[in-house]
């Protein structure tokens, strides 16, 4: 039988609980820092992306599909967008 009182037996059963307590907080927070950045980021593509900025991107893509069609060996896929 497992005494009750036994304060090593408490001790733990505190210590297991905290960190639990700590453990559960952190992963909570950061996953609320998570989404409200990426809701952020999404906010912002969406008043950034202005006309000259998409015709940039399309002239781009543009020519990466030229290039790919001359060179099939070769891929620019990897590059960023400007």
């Amino acid at each position: 039988m497992v005494d009750p009182m036994n304060p090593t037996l408490l001790g733990l059963g505190v210590a297991k609980g905290t960190l639990s307590l700590v453990s559960h907080s952190a992963t909570g927070f950061f996953g609320f820092a998570s989404k409200m950045i990426s809701s952020g980021g999404y906010a912002a593509a969406a008043l950034f992306m202005d006309n000259i900025y998409l015709q940039r991107c399309a002239k781009f893509i543009e020519i990466i599909g030229k290039f790919e069609e001359k060179h099939p060996n070769r891929s620019l896929q990897k590059l960023p967008l400007p």
